[in-house]
């Protein structure tokens, strides 16, 4: 989908508020209060790029659900079970949002 000007700098915005919101990855997700997992939960509820950046992450994601089932198709089953960890999944969120708001300001 082609975005305008104004879409893609509110959705930049709200990447860039979710990655405050993101799980890093290294500490102990479960100890630290209103961490999330997966970028669509971490997007501000309130912020007018949300909508416009959850819908790009499903259309990129597409036919897939999830990230790590992407993942999971993307590797094959050997390399999923030999490769695949909840950390390395989780930088490959952060360094796909920061690709994405890359992309987004050009």
């Amino acid at each position: 989908m082609n975005y305008t000007k104004e879409q893609r700098k509110v959705m930049v915005r709200a990447l860039r508020a979710c990655k405050s919101r993101l799980w890093d990855g290294t500490e102990n997700r479960d100890a630290t209060p209103r961490v999330c997992h997966y970028i669509c939960l971490a997007l501000p509820r309130r912020h007018e790029g949300s909508t416009l950046a959850r819908r790009l992450i499903k259309d990129r994601l597409l036919p897939y659900w999830s990230l790590d089932s992407w993942l999971y198709h993307q590797l094959g089953d050997a390399r999923w079970s030999a490769e695949y960890t909840t950390e390395r999944a989780q930088a490959h969120r952060l360094a796909w949002i920061n690709l994405l708001i890359e992309e987004l300001q050009q």
